[in-house]
């Protein structure tokens, strides 16, 4: 589904259920399934949810799970980033405490002597993978890189200063490392850091 202004949507899972139950004294529409006890998210990547979720707090046992919960989704979601270039820009929501907590660099944007009063911020030189790993990060712990995405993701992690990711992007580089690869991660090197495109 494509939003305005040629920017792809991150959402590429099923929309929510049409089925829904009215909840609370204003018998406000909650997209809670009438035949299932409790909402529950969709599983991290599957898109981002959009429409209000009841109680959804109920259904996580942990703050982890509550934050993880949060990573990519609009609900409370008070900022916006563009992020990439051209077609394959994605918009994808977040939360100013998360990443304030999290990222020094956040905070200063957010908080500092400059702080933008933005709702949408644009990223054109981050990759939408490699932010999106970088949020995860922030939201839930989680690492989520590849060979394909650890460059482009560890750029990301040095430009907001998050050091953990860094470690971790250059711990999976120190053990994935081989002949049959080291083109292709030079080659993301090369692209992240020059801007060069291949």
């Amino acid at each position: 589904m494509a939003s305005g202004g040629g920017l792809a949507s991150n959402q590429s899972g099923p929309e929510a259920p049409s089925n829904s139950v009215q909840c609370g004294a204003a018998a406000a529409l909650c997209n809670m399934p009438a035949s299932a006890p409790a909402p529950s998210a969709s599983p991290p990547g599957l898109g981002l949810q959009r429409e209000p979720v009841y109680n959804w707090q109920a259904t996580k046992s942990s703050l982890k799970e509550r934050f993880a919960f949060l990573f990519n989704n609009e609900l409370l979601s008070d900022v916006r980033f563009i992020v990439g270039k051209g077609r394959q820009a994605q918009r994808i929501p977040a939360h100013k405490f998360v990443l304030a907590a999290g990222s020094a660099v956040f905070d200063a944007m957010f908080n500092g002597g400059m702080a933008t009063t933005s709702a949408e911020i644009e990223l054109p030189d981050v990759e939408p993978a490699a932010f999106l790993a970088l949020l995860r990060f922030l939201y839930s712990d989680e690492v989520h890189i590849g060979p394909e995405t650890v460059m482009t993701t560890l750029y990301t992690a040095k430009k907001y200063a998050v050091p953990a990711l860094e470690g971790h992007c250059v711990d999976f580089l120190t053990k994935h490392l081989r002949a049959d690869n080291a083109f292709m991660l030079l080659t993301q090197v090369i692209v992240t850091l020059y801007a060069v495109p291949i």
